[in-house]
């Protein structure tokens, strides 16, 4: 069974992986860690981070909602 990703939980999640980055990057291990301190997949994490990162552009805000 498959977890829905709210867009309250989505954008938690992108302020953790905010957190965690450094211009950009995150380092080896944080989706992993991160995914299991929310309680979902790699996959779904490395979803929010990419969508969010190609959301962003050249803005200082993102979107991740989840829909």
């Amino acid at each position: 069974m498959t977890k829905q990703i709210t867009d309250d939980l989505s954008q938690a999640l992108w302020e953790t992986l905010l957190l965690h980055s450094t211009k950009g990057r995150l380092r080896y291990g944080d989706i992993t860690a991160i995914a299991c301190e929310f309680g979902l997949t790699t996959k779904a994490v490395t979803r929010v981070w990419g969508k969010g990162i190609r959301s962003m552009g050249d803005r200082v805000a993102a979107v991740v909602k989840a829909g």
